[in-house]
């Protein structure tokens, strides 16, 4: 009869824990965003006001280097070339421009990508705040 209760328990225990949500910090990270290929900028926030588009209409993204300043899609210029590094894999979303850090989320087609300006800031979301440069943008090429 013991043997039984303790299966049953366990059972039990098994379909309650099987049930709980996962927290988002524990749920395993993709190793690699599909940020690549062209993007069309659609907005721009900084310091938490309505900016303009001022960096060219298309950026293009390109292994650990951007382009930006792009009247299409097409790379003419090697001079507005920009590093992106990863000083954390487990973090592929946080990445660093001249030891300025940013967060780029992407979702479908959009990305938004944020440049921190407050070395305190912890990037843990793409919304407009004090001390942020946001720049919003649409796939239009891979």
């Amino acid at each position: 009869m013991r043997v039984l209760l303790a299966i049953f328990v366990s059972f039990l225990f098994a379909a309650v824990v099987n049930a709980a949500p996962i927290p988002k910090a524990l749920k395993k990270q993709t190793s690699r965003f599909d940020y690549e290929g062209f993007w069309e900028q659609t907005s721009s926030n900084i310091n938490g006001k309505e900016g303009n588009v001022t960096h060219g209409k298309y950026w293009k993204i390109e292994g650990d280097y951007f382009y930006y300043s792009l009247k299409d899609t097409e790379v003419l210029n090697v001079s507005n070339k920009g590093p992106l590094i990863t000083p954390d894999q487990s973090e592929p979303e946080i990445k660093l421009y001249n030891q300025t850090r940013c967060r780029l989320e992407i979702e479908g087609d959009t990305l938004k990508w944020v440049f921190g300006n407050d070395k305190t800031d912890k990037l843990e979301n793409c919304e407009p705040s004090p001390k942020r440069i946001i720049y919003s943008f649409k796939r239009v090429q891979k």
